[in-house]
């Protein structure tokens, strides 16, 4: 008897090759299917991760592939191959610019495959065994396309990985491994990600009448800047022309390279909509749960907004008014008063099981904590297969991968614990009275509060040498930030303590805990006194 193996395809179009989910040498793995490859072929960074067994040290050919390109070979292995209940040993040539971790060709094909069917959508396999019918989905994809995104892929954020030294590198191959056999969760290039697909955002405004507003005035020397804008947005179908009874006038924004960023004044539509309660996460809570890890990865969204459709109904809604031409958006704009609302939830629902146990997530940025590298790259694939399955994009070059120390809503995530980050500290000292870092200055309050006293009605503002001397005192703590541990939980890892104290001027507290290697403080509190409460005795304030 034969074993007659069915893996079902999703497109009836035989001119694509396919992949297909199997496993090499007991490891999970994506199989390429090219009719157009003389022979099988593997990545060289997956000999080194499974450890295959070299039978041809010099194995030097020029193999064709089927978009026209050749392959230079090194050696030649024996792996064993696993396609449902298909197990057989195969021959793989090595090469180590193949963009796929691993390719099937004709070698294989002409030994186990007995036809691809498109108009039943399976490929069928003969294998010396009972008779047996086996049913998936695997993706199907073009390999000019596969090509292109694995190039790019390699040259945005894999290479850089691998030449990296930070950390030892079987863990960057094996990372590798991994990122090529997901390349469609990243975008490439200049083409607009494709939108999710069940999620739509709503603009709920009741039974209110359109609001038409006025185009304004484009200065001159903007007018070629936002043609260009306005062309590249059509081009990539975030905008079309629009006959809506809504218009909203646009707002043009210098970015810090001088370009502009169009934005659209929707505050009388916000005024209008109903609002959603959705919150987003706490920014102290979030990076409380990263306790205990070691490696932050983090991801960033291709223009997360723009993959977000709109309800058909609320399109309308969202036109906008440059002299002369209305426009609507195809997508979500940032400026509406639901959207981060909405695309919070959005994001949460998809990786609903794994926050905050294996990511944390804040918009459009996501970081993956882990305790260990095998952790690291076992979350990170969980992550990018929910992202998969929502039709969600990350843009490459935002990534940052195997790294023990980024930056995450502003603040610096260490394995040791939280702390202030060094670019923000230098807008702070170049920069008027601090704010942001309150929690990493011990006495804050009591520090800042020359700083307040020119401020009290009635006053005249006046500079004062202690106003410069509490400025100063403040930039040299945030200069040499402390590092703030994150919590832990635990039982076993000592009490919580809270110290309090108060003076004329101020009131403050530290809230530490005590570890077997000793106390750590997780966050300083403080607050300015008012003339009120600076009247009560020591043991009210």
């Amino acid at each position: 008897m034969h074993l007659y193996l069915l893996l079902c395809l999703s497109t009836a179009d035989v001119d694509k090759p396919l992949t297909v989910n199997g496993r090499l040498d007991n490891e999970a793995i994506c199989f390429l299917i090219d009719i157009g490859a003389s022979c099988s072929i593997l990545y060289s960074a997956m000999v080194a991760q499974l450890n295959c067994k070299i039978v041809q040290p010099e194995y030097h050919h020029h193999i064709l592939t089927a978009n026209g390109t050749t392959l230079q070979t090194g050696s030649q292995v024996v792996a064993t191959v696993q396609l449902a209940s298909l197990t057989t040993r195969h021959k793989f040539a090595v090469s180590s610019h193949l963009p796929w971790s691993a390719v099937l060709g004709m070698d294989f094909l002409r030994r186990y495959c007995d036809n691809i069917d498109p108009l039943s959508q399976t490929i069928g396999f003969l294998y010396n065994a009972k008779n047996t019918r086996v049913e998936g989905k695997p993706q199907t994809v073009n390999i000019l396309e596969a090509s292109d995104n694995l190039n790019g892929l390699e040259s945005i954020l894999i290479q850089p990985l691998l030449t990296r030294t930070a950390s030892p590198y079987t863990e960057r191959l094996m990372l590798a491994s991994l990122l090529r056999s997901l390349p469609d969760v990243f975008q490439y290039g200049s083409e607009e990600p494709e939108r999710t697909g069940p999620v739509h955002h709503e603009i709920d405004t009741g039974d209110h009448h359109p609001l038409r507003q006025p185009a304004r005035r484009i200065p001159v020397h903007y007018q070629s800047q936002l043609n260009t804008l306005i062309q590249d947005m059509l081009n990539k179908r975030v905008i079309r022309l629009s006959t809506s009874l809504w218009a909203s006038p646009i707002v043009l924004v210098k970015k810090k390279d001088g370009s502009l960023r169009l934005c659209v004044d929707y505050r009388r539509l916000n005024a209008i909509t109903k609002r959603d309660s959705f919150s987003l996460p706490r920014i102290d809570t979030t990076l409380d749960a990263l306790h205990g890890a070691k490696w932050f990865p983090t991801l960033d969204l291709d223009s997360g907004y723009r993959q977000v459709k709109v309800r058909p109904a609320d399109r309308q809604k969202k036109a906008f008014i440059i002299p002369s031409v209305l426009y609507g958006f195809e997508t979500m704009p940032f400026d509406l008063a639901n959207a981060p609302a909405n695309f919070q939830r959005i994001l949460q629902t998809v990786s609903q099981d794994l926050v905050p146990s294996q990511c944390l997530i804040y918009l459009d940025d996501i970081t993956v904590h882990a305790p260990t590298i095998d952790e690291h790259n076992s979350r990170l694939k969980n992550v990018f297969e929910r992202l998969r399955m929502a039709g969600l994009k990350l843009k490459p070059t935002k990534c940052v991968l195997l790294m023990q120390e980024v930056s995450f809503l502003g603040h610096l995530t260490t394995p040791a614990g939280v702390k202030t980050d060094g670019k923000k500290v230098k807008q702070i000292v170049d920069w008027p009275v601090p704010r942001s870092y309150r929690k990493f200055v011990q006495y804050f309050a009591e520090t800042a509060s020359p700083l307040y006293q020119p401020m009290e009605k009635g006053k005249k503002f006046v500079w004062s040498a202690e106003c410069h001397a509490a400025f100063n005192t403040l930039e040299d703590k945030l200069s040499s930030p402390p590092i703030l541990a994150f919590p832990d939980f635990s039982p076993s890892d000592g009490p919580f303590l809270l110290d309090t104290d108060a003076s004329d001027l101020a009131i403050g507290a530290v809230l530490s805990q005590k570890p077997a290697n000793g106390e750590v403080v997780i966050a300083y509190a403080s607050r300015r006194l008012d003339k009120r409460k600076r009247r009560y005795c020591t043991t009210r304030r």
